[in-house]
């Protein structure tokens, strides 16, 4: 149970790390590239959400409406391959860190060692 709980906290705490990491470069990404002429507020809300910035462009006339939407999946889908990248870097030095670690155990050990049966029969004096 412990363990499990323990997982399930690991999981919880890398997404929410990672989440905020996606959301930061989202809408850096979404500053630097949306429209400048875009009405008060819609850029500041559009930052939120990739679907509420989607639903705004929408609603936005022309241009400036495909103007959002672009800058809109622009900036997610750059922000996913850096959180990507981010997460297979992390992911890489875990596997470094459980390598040397783990240099020098043998799986085998442990099944052909019991400390319940002698290697050999104690001997008694005559």
């Amino acid at each position: 149970m412990a363990v499990e709980s323990a997982d399930e906290l690991g999981i919880a705490f890398g997404t929410a790390i990672l989440g905020s990491v996606l959301l930061g470069f989202y809408r850096t990404g979404l500053a630097d590239t949306a429209p400048a002429d875009l009405p008060g507020g819609v850029l500041e809300a559009a930052q939120e959400t990739l679907a509420g910035a989607l639903l705004y462009a929408r609603e936005l006339p022309g241009e400036l409406g495909e103007a959002l939407a672009t800058a809109d999946t622009d900036a997610f889908t750059s922000a996913l391959s850096a959180t990507g990248g981010i997460a297979a870097l992390i992911l890489l030095a875990v596997g470094i860190f459980a390598g040397i670690m783990l240099r020098g155990v043998s799986s085998q050990a442990d099944l052909t060692e019991t400390e319940d049966e002698p290697d050999h029969e104690p001997t008694t004096a005559p």
